[in-house]
């Protein structure tokens, strides 16, 4: 008899959930490893019963892998005039802009040809790329027969900063998602003690590296000051809207989600109500592994060694893959390597490759020893919680950043991947495994880290959901958008000290006065004549 109630019971709450459902939709720069992060965001709300969209060029969506997007993730592409905002995946440009520290070695230290690429492609993000986006009728008639309640821009803010005119022209609240804080939320970035996501340091810096994280601060704020959106994207694409900087739209956010933060693996650091630190959103337990890789696992009773230089990483140097097969072919483990360069001669028994791998799957199955990287901000998160030693070789931007930090932590080792030799590969691999300390320490931070209330995915999301409920505004600092001077009260103790300083000089001045005063009024008697 119980069935007759609890069936209709459990019905009714299945679709309550859906009665209560929200559409989210999400915006990212046009790069696979930003699908991932992105996508596991949206699948976190897409379990808690939401309908998750996800908004990429057509051009760039056709370069995706056929399994990368989830089913319960679709796609909304609009139409783009060319494949060139997928060029730097291109090998060729990438030797002259992303990787010309492997001809050029100063470059690591002032990357003037790096700096000119992305430049560039900013350009056509903010140009082409934008304006493809603004004038697809049916791709904006599709968002508005939806009906978004929220759009998450994912890592928008440096090279795609106009994505926030999407938002905007539809009237739809935003949210955004950023591998680092950014100091328009009004997290206070204090520079000396929280290093730069672009700095090689620690939280425990000297006089001299407090100076230089400062100056790293400000130039990078000079850098990527974002630009000025074009009047006619308003004139002929949000008609009747009042013309904004893209701070101003990024100001707007109800929440800032930062992917590349943890308590776990960063430094202590002050945050805000509005500024939510869920570094890991990737991160979930491995799935069962093809028969083939599978079958390569097995194989290896001493272990395997799992290669990956990201999804933006196309190119490296002959003599650099030279040096890290010959040292693989030393090695009594297997290795699996995500290789999409052009096709090797000779390849190590022991080493497949493989133009896409299942990372994560890899990463959580017993026989993996050790994780060679560049430092990623999805890797460095999935070693830390599957707890796997890293081999680091930081290429740019974050990544060495995120190695120092693991680094310090003690599950990493870093290298210069410009300048080293296969001696060196073989023997911080087999010191990285065969010593335990790097492992333990790994595994002690993967405890750490897994044994939290929630996971980074449902923190994430259950916050999304409470300002799409209750909105964000109470939770902003007044702070956000507040101009430095201001914010560190620079005006404030230069106003204080030109009172000190006037009233320190008014005060010379009247002792001086008195002075005079009082050597006029006091005359010095004649001296008596004596007879």
């Amino acid at each position: 008899m119980w069935t007759k109630h609890i069936i209709p019971l459990l019905c009714f709450l299945y679709y309550y959930q859906y009665a209560e459902s929200a559409k989210f939709l999400g915006i990212i720069f046009p790069l696979k490893g930003q699908v991932i992060e992105t996508q596991n965001l949206l699948l976190g709300l897409a379990d808690r019963g939401h309908d998750v969209y996800l908004v990429i060029g057509e051009h760039a969506a056709a370069e995706l892998p056929e399994d990368m997007v989830d089913s319960k993730v679709q796609l909304l592409t609009f139409k783009t005039r060319s494949a060139d905002v997928m060029a730097f995946e291109n090998p060729d440009i990438q030797k002259t802009g992303f990787m010309a520290f492997f001809e050029d070695p100063i470059e690591k230290i002032i990357p003037r040809k790096r700096l000119a690429y992305e430049f560039m492609l900013r350009k056509m993000l903010i140009t082409e790329y934008t304006e493809d986006m603004l004038k697809d009728r049916k791709f904006h008639q599709r968002i508005e027969d939806l009906g978004i309640d929220m759009v998450i821009l994912s890592n928008c803010f440096a090279l795609f900063p106009t994505a926030y005119l999407l938002p905007y022209k539809h009237n739809l609240r935003h949210i955004t998602l950023s591998f680092t804080p950014l100091s328009i939320s009004g997290m206070p970035l204090l520079p000396s003690v929280m290093p730069h996501p672009l700095s090689p340091f620690s939280d425990d810096m000297s006089f001299l590296q407090r100076t230089v994280n400062l100056l790293i601060y400000k130039l990078d704020d000079w850098i990527w000051s974002p630009p000025r959106i074009p009047d006619r994207y308003f004139m002929e694409y949000l008609p009747g809207k009042a013309k904004k900087t893209p701070d101003d739209l990024m100001l707007l956010s109800e929440l800032f989600v930062v992917t590349g933060k943890s308590a776990v693996l960063d430094y202590p650091q002050l945050t805000l109500p509005n500024v939510i630190l869920a570094g890991g959103l990737n991160t979930r337990p491995g799935k069962p592994l093809t028969r083939e890789l599978q079958s390569f696992m097995d194989k290896y009773k001493e272990g395997v060694i799992v290669v990956s230089f990201g999804s933006l990483t196309t190119y490296l140097p002959t003599h650099v893959t030279k040096k890290m097969l010959e040292a693989f072919s030393k090695v009594t483990h297997g290795v699996i390597w995500r290789f999409t360069g052009s096709k090797l001669k000779q390849v190590p028994s022991n080493v497949k490759l493989l133009k896409w791998l299942p990372q994560n799957d890899l990463l959580t199955h017993p026989s993996t020893k050790l994780f060679i990287s560049h430092c990623g901000n999805g890797g460095s998160y999935e070693a830390l919680y599957h707890g796997i030693p890293i081999l680091g070789f930081p290429h740019f931007f974050d990544q060495v950043y995120n190695g120092n930090r693991a680094h310090i932590k003690g599950m990493a080792k870093i290298m210069n991947i410009a300048d080293f030799t296969s001696e060196e590969l073989l023997n911080n691999i087999k010191d990285m495994i065969e010593n335990p300390t790097y492992m333990t320490a790994a595994k002690k931070l993967s405890a750490i880290y897994r044994d939290q209330p929630v996971t980074s995915q449902q923190l994430a999301a259950s916050w999304i959901e409470h300002v799409l409920k209750h909105g964000g505004s109470y939770l902003r600092s007044p702070g956000a958008g507040m101009p430095w001077y201001q914010y560190y009260l620079v005006d404030v103790v230069i106003f204080l000290l030109c009172i000190a300083i006037t009233l320190l000089i008014l005060g010379i001045i009247c002792c001086k006065c008195l002075c005079k005063l009082l050597c006029k009024k006091v005359k010095v008697p004649d001296k008596i004549k004596t007879n």
